[in-house]
């Protein structure tokens, strides 16, 4: 096992309009959503959550033209992934304007005191939303004067200003930088430029004993010698410490390789929080050692 899998850089001259279409298409219709989500959520917690979720959703939806399409080349993947977002953000951006313009000027309030929690209720049109859209040069000034001012309050005090400027632009970082970290690692799956396709990802069911003894398998597993997974110790449970193998394949066709990640899975502290680290990336092995895997952990 002398190499690791490396993308080829190549692409299907489609994915330059469909992977960015898609993704916009996604992008708008969930970001509608996201405004409505944060507009209305009245606890911080929630709202440090939803940029993930929504790149996470978009990922979900509009990810499957990396594979339609193929893409091998991360960059251009990341390329793509965020010149398709930036539709869904003018949307969603124009939307929450829309909803700060509608909203009701009684709101609905939970609890008392610092405690309270206040849900200032709105609605927005397709009209709405397209007339903020297509006057970008009187919105965008209009959207720092509003972040300027402030819409929320986090313990009694007003959130406005540099304050607020910083909470907007990290939930657009987060957003964008989660897009181009999903779409990176789709374009790096394991792809067989024979057959066109991208290896079926198939994490064993069986997991080995953790590694141990005066020969150090550990660090021969790092150095790509796999032969304790075939001649080491029978599977054990999931809850004790032990080795994942995930193996890339595809098992209908008779390809020549395959790859193997294994990684440790170990528990620690009170709380037995589960930490897993990875010895081995995406490692190639011959058809006949993949057949064995198949046959030893599947």
């Amino acid at each position: 096992m002398s190499f690791s899998y490396e993308p080829s850089g190549k692409f299907a001259s489609a994915a330059i309009i469909m992977v960015p279409l898609v993704t916009a298409i996604a992008s708008v219709i969930l970001g509608v959503g996201y405004a409505f989500a944060s507009w209305h959520n009245p606890i911080i917690y929630i709202g440090v959550v939803l940029p993930f979720l929504w790149a996470l959703l978009v990922t979900l939806l509009a990810g499957w033209t990396l594979s339609v399409f193929p893409v091998r080349n991360s960059a251009l993947a990341i390329l793509l992934g965020l010149v398709g977002v930036l539709p869904g953000y003018a949307v969603e951006t124009a939307t929450w304007l829309a909803l700060y313009l509608n909203q009701s000027p009684d709101p609905i309030t939970f609890g008392t005191g610092r405690k309270s929690l206040s849900i200032a209720l709105s609605s927005v049109s397709i009209e709405d939303v397209w007339l903020l859209l297509s006057n970008f040069r009187e919105t965008f000034p209009f959207l720092l004067e509003v972040i300027n001012e402030g819409v929320w309050s986090l313990s009694g005090n007003s959130v406005s200003g540099m304050a607020y400027k910083a909470i907007w632009a990290a939930e657009l970082l987060i957003f964008l930088f989660f897009i181009g970290s999903n779409y990176r690692s789709l374009a790096n799956r394991p792809f067989s430029e024979d057959e066109g396709k991208f290896l079926k990802k198939k994490i064993m069911p069986k997991v080995l004993m953790f590694p141990e003894g005066p020969d150090d398998p550990l660090t021969k597993l790092q150095n790509g010698d796999i032969g304790y997974i075939f001649v080491g110790p029978e599977e054990t449970d999931l809850s004790e410490p032990h080795l994942k193998v995930t193996l890339f394949s595809l098992e209908d066709v008779d390809l020549p390789e395959g790859y193997l990640t294994v990684s440790t899975v170990v528990y620690s502290g009170k709380k037995k929080e589960k930490k897993e680290s990875v010895l081995l990336r995406e490692a190639g092995i011959p058809k006949v050692q993949v057949d064995q895997l198949l046959k030893k952990l599947g």
